[in-house]
């Protein structure tokens, strides 16, 4: 349950951000090609040979996330995810619901005239527990996030810088007291994709990086880390099966040349 919860939080959160950024559809964030009405994502550890988990994404034929359901091994319901949405497209509402059907977790977002997310709610139940404040540059890039605990009270702030492409090339995790916990950099091939990826502590110590090369319909093909001393500590290579849309259907990942995970799709198009 644990796995599965993580999964879908992480799922939802990087909707949730893609929204706050209202440039794509669902579609084009997921790199899903052609009206997909849903998609069912099962994914396999090699060596035990059993399916952890899985999960059923559907889209609206305009290619917007409508609900997303994760079960478990056992093909047993563990959680639901539903999404509302206004008359201009924008995310307004999600909530989760736990295996018996209670909701236990809400969001709620306020939009501006542009569709620009502004602000957001946390609710665990009826009680708000999180705040979300959000600014952004005249091309509508997300330049800085708060959270906040209360309206006075902020416990990070995180900033972001972009190239002439619009593109994030920076990222820094900021105390309540203004100083840097993190910074992250970005750079893209021509086709946008991120290339390399650069980890520093404070916003100076240079602690990691990780390099990536890419197929032809844009999906990772390998991923190299590297340590402080830009020693390699891990590879990963990834392979995939797509179907006639040009969609994968099966990605089959590899640790220093071992077989070590499988996920499949099966996508159902409008």
């Amino acid at each position: 349950m644990k796995k599965i919860t993580l999964l879908l939080v992480f799922l939802v959160n990087g909707i949730a951000l893609a929204l706050a950024q209202p440039k794509e559809t669902h579609w084009q964030t997921a790199k899903l090609k052609g009206k997909v009405k849903s998609v069912i994502s099962i994914e396999r550890s090699i060596e035990n040979s059993q399916a952890s988990s899985s999960f059923k994404t559907s889209f609206t034929n305009e290619g917007f996330v409508t609900e997303i359901n994760a079960f478990d091994a056992q093909n047993k319901q563990m959680m639901r995810v539903e999404f509302d949405y206004d008359s201009k497209k924008n995310q307004t509402e999600i909530r989760s619901f736990s295996e018996e059907g209670k909701m236990y977790m809400k969001l709620v977002a306020v939009f501006d005239a542009k569709g620009n997310k502004i602000e957001d709610t946390t609710f665990e139940g009826e009680q708000p527990v999180q705040y979300g404040k959000y600014l952004y540059d005249e091309k509508r890039n997300l330049v800085e996030k708060n959270l906040c605990l209360t309206d006075e009270m902020c416990v990070e702030k995180q900033t972001y810088v972009y190239d002439s492409k619009g593109n994030k090339t920076e990222e820094i995790i900021l105390s309540p007291e203004g100083n840097i916990v993190y910074k992250t950099q970005f750079s893209y091939d021509k086709k946008g994709n991120v290339t390399e990826v650069r980890q520093f502590e404070g916003g100076s110590k240079f602690v990691a990086k990780i390099n990536y090369t890419y197929d032809k319909y844009d999906n990772p093909t390998s991923s190299l880390s590297y340590d402080a001393e830009n020693k390699l500590v891990e590879q990963t290579n990834s392979s995939y099966i797509y179907d006639k849309k040009g969609n994968w259907i099966k990605k089959t990942i590899s640790k220093e040349g071992r077989e070590i995970y499988v996920s499949e799709q099966k996508i159902e198009y409008y």
